[in-house]
């Protein structure tokens, strides 16, 4: 299973530039099941909860540097869990797009 951290390096949006290819992925994300989605977007809150968490707990300033991990986190975990879940439905996304043209 390869990951994918960025949507340019997943094979068939290569040629794409980035709108064709958040369009593409956002049009593939819409086909994904409902309790997938659901997974995912808990997965979201939860980094999200945690990182307020955080600004609310922490006294000092320094300790605001403690934030740069939950961002690590969301683009390390979200963006390759979001891309591997449309994964299955861009090759789909695409030939309805060509033949539309």
């Amino acid at each position: 299973m390869p990951i994918y951290f960025t949507s340019r390096h997943i094979p068939g949006l290569k040629g794409l530039n980035f709108n064709q290819r958040y369009t593409v992925l956002q049009e593939a994300l819409r086909q994904v099941s409902p309790g997938k989605i659901l997974a995912l977007q808990m997965t979201k809150l939860c980094v999200f909860i945690g990182c307020c968490l955080m600004v609310a707990l922490i006294p000092s300033w320094f300790g605001l540097l403690l934030l740069f991990p939950c961002l690590l986190v969301y683009v390390m975990v979200i963006n390759p869990v979001q891309h591997y879940l449309a994964l299955p439905y861009v090759k789909k996304v695409l030939s309805s797009k060509a033949q539309e043209k």
